[in-house]
């Protein structure tokens, strides 16, 4: 976020850079803010840990929307996958971690 920015901004903003689509930022639900501890990280200096507060959104899409989104997504972000449905069994198989099951588990009880 930067500075005096809303969360729900801030995440709009994040959206139309990461992915190209142009959404109105009422349509992005609210859904939980979750603290994560990392001992490293991506970025240099990769030994320094951080502590990162994220604001978690639900965004229902269209197939339109989720292919232009797909076919978007930022690559200095993102892994060439694109994006793909999933469902909790497939997040527990590839050992995703419990954060993200978590928030699952609160979008689709």
């Amino acid at each position: 976020m930067k500075i005096g920015e809303s969360e729900r901004v801030a995440a709009h903003r994040c959206i139309a850079r990461e992915t190209r689509l142009v959404i109105d930022q009422e349509k992005l639900i609210p859904v939980t803010m979750t603290r994560h501890h990392f001992n490293s990280r991506q970025q240099e200096p990769q030994n320094l840990g951080c502590d990162s507060l994220c604001y978690n959104f639900a965004l229902e899409l269209g197939p339109r929307m989720v292919d232009q989104a797909s076919n978007n997504l930022d690559k200095q972000e993102y892994e060439e996958v694109g994006l793909k449905a999933f469902d909790r069994a497939e997040l527990v198989k590839e050992k995703v971690d419990q954060a993200v099951i978590d928030i699952y588990d609160l979008i689709f009880p």
